[in-house]
């Protein structure tokens, strides 16, 4: 999800984590040519030393380490750094660790041997996403009552993230969910219920999807969900966690209401790309066909 407090410095910074020696004096100086402030480490252990000594803005991973796997640094890197846009550099042979990467927040990835072009390529789209992030800080392009992104930021984060799916050729998941009861929880209950249900779908939502997916609340009762995917099977295993975060809040008994949502499902594929309008509709119109199942039934 979007979210963090952080201001990007005139000048970015890069921290370049990688243990080849030939790499690094490359990206040094490709990097110092464009006007960017770079600092090299070899290992995870000399990448945490040097980042709790600067800022940071954005960090060239190697994926493969001396002493640990590239991925364990992104948690405490981002614990010093929220903000930072973490691009990972892997071989052909780790493809699928790079997409799995992406998926647990990585920004972007790049693969050996290096292209120049494509390096500046990835810096420059992260560097961009992240004076979205504050512009999403500074606008009103969040929603009040559940904290999630409202239409506007939707559309903004969903423009860099197609961008980005077109570059590295992922399929991206969008499920567009829409509260079943709202009205009838405002009339019967109260207003205040009403909006006490929308914030515990927002709370499920966030609780099933992971950091680096776009979350949003985009109408009165409709929320929708933009998530770098893999396959049918994930797309299963997302609508299963779920179909279960809304049965163990119905379980509790907690409130005088029970959640339930209808949900429609498509997909962005980069070989044919569309607009994002076009794929809200797609899955808006997917939504209310399930919507009229369960109300014939």
């Amino acid at each position: 999800m979007i979210q963090g407090e952080g201001v990007m410095d005139e000048e970015p910074n890069i921290l370049i984590i990688e243990d080849d020696e030939s790499t690094r004096k490359t990206l040094t100086l490709v990097l110092a040519k464009k006007g960017y402030t770079t600092e090299t480490a070899r290992t995870g252990k000399e990448a945490l030393e040097k980042a709790k000594k600067q800022s940071l803005d954005v960090t060239l991973l190697d994926i493969k380490l001396p002493d640990m796997e590239g991925m364990e640094l992104v948690a405490p890197l981002r614990e010093l750094h929220p903000d930072l846009a973490v691009i990972v550099i892997t071989a052909y042979a780790s493809l699928e660790t790079a997409l799995q990467a992406l998926k647990e927040g990585a920004a972007d990835y790049i693969t050996k041997p290096l292209d120049v072009e494509e390096v500046l390529e990835a810096i420059g789209e992260a560097l961009e996403k992240q004076q979205l992030v504050v512009e999403l800080r500074k606008l009103s392009l969040s929603d009040d009552l559940t904290g999630l992104l409202n239409r506007r930021g939707f559309i903004r984060m969903a423009q860099h993230l197609l961008r980005l799916a077109n570059r590295t050729k992922t399929q991206v998941l969008l499920l567009f969910a829409d509260f079943d009861h709202l009205k009838q929880v405002n009339d019967a209950l109260s207003h205040r219920d009403g909006d006490r249900a929308l914030i515990e779908v927002a709370n499920v939502l966030k609780e099933t999807f992971r950091e680096s997916d776009i979350i949003a609340r985009i109408g009165g009762d409709e929320f929708v969900v933009l998530a770098i995917e893999v396959g049918e099977v994930n797309m299963k295993a997302l609508l299963a966690r779920l179909r279960k975060g809304l049965d163990a809040h119905n379980s509790k008994g907690e409130q005088p209401f029970k959640l339930s949502i209808s949900v429609g499902v498509t997909h962005y594929d980069p070989e044919r790309p569309c607009l994002i309008d076009e794929l809200l509709h797609r899955a808006d119109t997917l939504m209310y066909e399930q919507k009229k199942a369960k109300q014939a039934r």
